[in-house]
């Protein structure tokens, strides 16, 4: 980081900021927003396998966005 003048670290650090929040945000309204889910016919067991599917989905996502958010931190506490 030596190499980079004080304005250069700034606008890094808000745009690790803005993504870390893009990510936040995205996050937050893939869990809120059922929509992406129908039922059309089929039973309980159908049912099931989708909430299983779209959960699953979310967990692939969660831990992917995790690990970015903890590189994002990361940098951002070194960037001070």
């Amino acid at each position: 980081m030596h190499h980079l003048t004080e304005e250069q670290i700034k606008e890094l650090r808000d745009l690790l900021l803005a993504i870390r929040e893009k990510i936040i945000k995205s996050a937050d309204e893939q869990i809120k927003d059922p929509s992406n889910i129908t039922f059309e016919g089929g039973d309980e067991i159908d049912r099931a396998n989708i909430e299983t599917e779209r959960y699953l989905q979310l967990q692939r996502v969660k831990t992917r966005e995790l690990k970015l958010l903890r590189k994002i931190d990361y940098a951002l506490l070194n960037t001070t």
